[in-house]
């Protein structure tokens, strides 16, 4: 009587062991389809990574030649805000403002460096700035050459400033080459200092004033050797622009502000 009933036992412990074999393979299968069709955050690990994370420059150049466009910048827009300064100031006097507000232009040196007083030297930086009906325009950035000039000795040097009154005298600074505003260039220049408001005569070119007393001790001066400075010019403006452009105020000035204190 025990023999059947043993082996009916050992038969259903073994289908109960298939069964449960079965069921793990079709557990584990069900697992692998799922890991296929929904792959981890790590599998696309690349492409998040690359959207999210704000990768810095490739090499450290790039950002040597961001800051560096950037001092430029500044250093050009402190050359104009000088300019801006010294003819602010002269706006201050009563006779030489009714002048500036003839002119067509005045052309601005802030700084005539001390080397400049040695025949041959560079003088520096120069803004002109042009007379519109609403005031003065944009700013263009000019090198300057050396100052035609008897000068006193032991003067320092300052700022110097031409006051540009005839279309003529401003009909240059559009040139795309170097030029010269002295008597040999054909221009009738006066020195400020030396005469009076009413004795400037009607047929002068420019009106050449400067901040410190005894600068010259003749009245034969003059510019020479003046060009438009491209590279300045772009660094303020942020794009490369000409002469004519500039002078004709068809190009937006993103530094406006600097030009404030002229408008008061």
């Amino acid at each position: 009587m025990s023999t059947p009933f043993s082996v009916r036992s050992h038969a259903g412990l073994r289908l109960l062991v298939a069964t449960a074999f079965l069921l793990s393979l079709g557990c584990a299968a069900t697992a692998q389809e799922q890991d296929e069709q929904e792959p981890t955050p790590f599998e696309h690990r690349d492409e998040d990574v690359d959207q999210v994370i704000d990768r810095p420059p490739e090499n450290d150049e790039e950002a040597a030649v961001a800051d560096n466009d950037a001092v430029e910048t500044d250093t050009t827009r402190d050359d104009v805000a000088e300019a801006v300064v010294v003819l602010s100031n002269m706006q201050e006097d009563a006779d030489l403002r009714q002048l500036l507000e003839e002119a067509q232009g005045v052309f601005v040196v802030p700084e005539y460096a001390t080397a400049a007083l040695i025949i041959g030297a560079g003088g520096g930086e120069g803004v002109l700035f042009t007379r519109k009906e609403s005031g003065w325009g944009n700013p263009g950035l000019y090198d300057v050459g050396s100052l035609s000039a008897g000068l006193q000795v032991g003067v320092a040097a300052g700022s110097i400033a031409m006051i540009l009154l005839t279309p003529e005298s401003l009909e240059v600074f559009m040139s795309d080459t170097n030029f010269a505003l002295t008597a040999e260039a054909g221009f009738s220049i006066v020195d400020w200092s030396a005469r009076a408001r009413t004795q400037i005569d009607e047929g002068s070119d420019v009106v050449l004033w400067t901040d410190t007393e005894g600068f010259f001790a003749e009245l034969s001066v003059g510019f020479s050797n003046i060009t438009w400075d491209e590279e300045e010019n772009e660094d303020f403006y942020g794009e490369t622009v000409t002469a004519r452009a500039v002078i004709a105020d068809q190009v937006a000035n993103p530094h406006r502000e600097v030009l404030q204190a002229l408008q008061q």
